[in-house]
């Protein structure tokens, strides 16, 4: 009876953190140039997140909802396309830039300390940059990306403390910047997601559960 209960508790232990990756990886791909593959990216968020013990999913499932929906419309990914270079990319200096040492560096400076730290967090797991984006190492959307891949590997052990604050400031200028419900829809998941993680981890470390 004790075994089949430890096998139970492991498997949902395993099912959640197959939909934290889940929901990381989609995070992730939010970060990155828009494509038709977002309209399902977001309609598995929408089937995975109400699995969770996420108590914040009730206030974004509604305009998760509004944002599916306008996806279909025509032109709607050329605009996002437009919009996502005018948040993160340029010609002009981007609106909000995502990477770590832009808010972790003084004089906010892009490849400082905080990369190499990303960088060296890859190299233990065995990962390289090329075997994720080519970009900076310290991109939200690969770091958000490394965190899918250690939940997918059952390591949800991280502290998780530099990546809440950073994240936080990239929501919170995405938010002042933007008009399109898209972004604000992807903004406000990190913040919540990563603040509800962030909860989670702490109280597993004193021997209780959320997931």
């Amino acid at each position: 009876m004790e075994e089949h209960m430890r096998s139970n508790l492991s498997h949902v232990k395993a099912e959640g953190a197959a939909s934290r990756s889940i929901i990381y990886g989609a995070l992730s791909a939010a970060f990155r140039q828009p494509r038709e593959a977002h309209r399902q990216v977001l309609a598995v968020v929408n089937k995975v997140i109400p699995t969770l013990n996420f108590p914040q999913w009730e206030s974004l499932a509604t305009l998760m909802n509004a944002v599916l929906d306008k996806l279909g419309s025509s032109g709607m990914f050329l605009i996002l396309g437009v919009e996502y270079n005018r948040l993160f990319v340029g010609p002009n200096p981007p609106r909000v830039y995502p990477y770590e040492s832009m808010y972790q560096e003084p004089g906010g400076s892009i490849m400082g300390e905080a990369a190499l730290r990303v960088l060296s967090a890859y190299a233990q797991e065995g990962l390289c940059p090329g075997d994720m984006e080519k970009d900076l190492p310290d991109h939200v959307a690969m770091e958000l990306e490394f965190l899918a891949y250690l939940c997918s590997r059952e390591a949800a052990a991280l502290e998780g403390k530099n990546e809440e604050k950073v994240f936080h400031y990239v929501n919170r200028r995405i938010l002042r910047e933007t008009q399109e419900d898209f972004y604000k829809c992807w903004a406000n998941l990190l913040e919540k997601f990563i603040r509800w993680e962030a909860k989670r981890l702490e109280v597993q470390v004193h021997g209780e559960s959320l997931a």
